[in-house]
């Protein structure tokens, strides 16, 4: 339920401020994915995304997936490759994909207002980027941030994830891993 209501708020959020990043942090890439997936399908559904959905292969680490992306969806860079100028844990937008026969190219839009393209078919370093675990989302600095804490946590790994917004974060928390406050108070603390 938590989860759901994260992506609620995630919408909620880019209904009111649609130019102002809104990033959700978890643990696990398995909950990233998650919420990646369901935000995507989401926007797909709302018609706020491009027609075409674009099957990638995708690799975070030795893990490989695959994923749909179209345009307008947020990307996170999970590799580095300096010759195209991609910097593993770069964001930004999908603004434009150039088909040439069975070929594409993809043309993101950081953050930073700066356009890179690269080719998905031999670029498999990203994946969605509506959710981040803490440990990428270190030295970011983002608008808004939703926080979805599953009973994990320290007090380092508690500090970096609330302190990553410039202007609102928002914790969610699983009931079923985080009963009441007291607990809460004591997964987050731990050293």
């Amino acid at each position: 339920q938590a989860m759901s209501s994260v992506v609620r708020e995630w919408a909620s959020q880019q209904d009111l401020h649609p130019n102002k990043t809104c990033l959700i942090i978890t643990h696990t890439n398995a909950k990233v994915e998650a919420f990646n997936q369901s935000i995507h399908d989401y926007r797909h559904q709302e018609g706020q995304l491009g027609d075409t959905e674009y099957e990638c292969l995708t690799q975070r680490g030795k893990t490989w997936s695959r994923i749909q992306v179209s345009v307008g969806d947020r990307l996170q860079l999970t590799r580095t490759d300096k010759d195209l100028g991609l910097w593993n844990g770069m964001m930004g937008t999908l603004v434009e994909v150039k088909e040439q026969g069975d070929s594409c190219t993809f043309m993101l839009q950081q953050d930073n207002g700066q356009k890179v393209s690269f080719n998905p078919e031999s670029f498999h370093g990203f994946t969605l980027g509506y959710a981040s675990t803490v440990y990428k989302a270190q030295g970011k600095t983002l608008p808004r941030v939703l926080v979805y804490h599953d009973g994990q946590g320290s007090q380092s790994l508690s500090y970096v994830e609330l302190t990553r917004h410039q202007q609102d974060v928002q914790l969610f928390v699983s009931r079923e891993k985080t009963p009441d406050w007291n607990t809460l108070v004591h997964q987050m603390g731990i050293q």
